[in-house]
């Protein structure tokens, strides 16, 4: 299986199918979070490199530093 974007934009499968459900998910899937992984890279690629790469910063048992990100201020 290999998934790629046509030349529309659009996600494809080519190839073999497996026969899993995941499949059409997969590319509605992909069909969502692309973009928005195209305009974060427009925005910071140092942060966009970041985000696919899962880089950590520092923490202390049971401290997750992306919900204190995410937390709203007070």
């Amino acid at each position: 299986m290999d998934v790629f974007v046509d030349e529309n934009g659009c996600w494809k499968i080519r190839g073999e199918s497996t026969g899993l459900d995941y499949e059409k998910v997969l590319i509605e899937y992909l069909g969502i979070i692309h973009p928005l992984f195209c305009q974060a890279k427009e925005i910071s690629e140092f942060d966009y490199l970041q985000t696919l790469l899962g880089i950590r910063s520092m923490e202390d048992a049971g401290w997750n530093p992306f919900k204190s990100t995410t937390r709203p201020s007070c």
